[in-house]
């Protein structure tokens, strides 16, 4: 991240929370750049402790923290509680991504409501992408109709229910599997074992999950645990449909 924002002329400044010394450091970087507003991301309650820097922040006179909370659906436990609570207190406002996370943060995580913001995610204006070239490109027919699920190949966005409903699906349906991971074995093993390895491409990761998107004729989110993923307002924006999972914030 930090290699692409310097590319595009955003100046960087790293420091090393996790060393000795990387406390203060950080205190005098702030005080340094005279930092008024400072953003943590939280990626979830197992990122917790990434909330420390909201008490050094106040310490280095920075006026305001400001944390975006992701997946607050997932229970707290005993240490990430503590985390939470210490560096709660030095938190101004709580970002999150959908009207649903709102019952999470106030129930699960004890954040006061009058803390919270709900601000949902926006897209710049969609470009014209060629559909029919991505196709192509693909080896695509032109009758097949294409199934993009664009996600980190993980257990919680539930490829192998994907791959269950296109083997129940006429043979024209094909599926479309952009991302990486770990569980990229598993999930070529199941369509080996379901027959559709010829119906199933897998991509890899890509640049260009907007082009897939205008490629496809619908996309697939069957996640078990989303807030509201990125790709879905890609999607709606592109005016392909989108069959999702019907939990929380999709």
């Amino acid at each position: 991240l930090g290699s692409w924002m310097r590319s595009a002329g955003v100046p960087v400044h790293e420091v090393p929370l996790g060393r000795r010394g990387g406390a203060g450091a950080f205190v005098r970087t702030l005080r340094r750049l005279e930092i008024s507003i400072l953003h943590c991301n939280m990626p979830g309650p197992w990122g917790s402790k990434y909330g420390f820097v909201a008490p050094l922040a106040k310490l280095a006179g920075s006026r305001a923290v400001v944390s975006t909370e992701h997946l607050p659906m997932v229970p707290p436990f005993a240490k990430g509680s503590i985390f939470k609570a210490a560096s709660g207190a030095f938190i101004d406002r709580v970002i999150t991504v959908s009207d649903d996370n709102v019952r999470w943060l106030r129930e699960l995580h004890r954040v006061p409501g009058r803390k919270i913001r709900v601000v949902h995610i926006g897209i710049p204006e969609p470009r014209s992408w060629d559909g029919g070239a991505a196709r192509r490109a693909l080896g695509l027919g032109e009758n097949d109709f294409i199934c993009l699920l664009a996600a980190s190949l993980e257990e919680r966005k539930g490829h192998r229910f994907a791959l269950d409903a296109i083997a129940r699906l006429p043979e024209r349906v094909k599926l479309l599997i952009a991302g990486s991971g770990a569980e990229e074995g598993a999930c070529r093993h199941r369509s080996s074992e379901l027959g559709i390895t010829g119906r199933v491409h897998f991509l890899g990761h890509r640049e260009d999950v907007p082009a897939l998107i205008a490629a496809c004729d619908a996309l697939v989110v069957p996640s078990l645990l989303e807030a509201t993923p990125f790709v879905i307002v890609e999607a709606m924006a592109l005016g392909r449909p989108v069959v999702a999972s019907r939990i929380y914030g999709i």
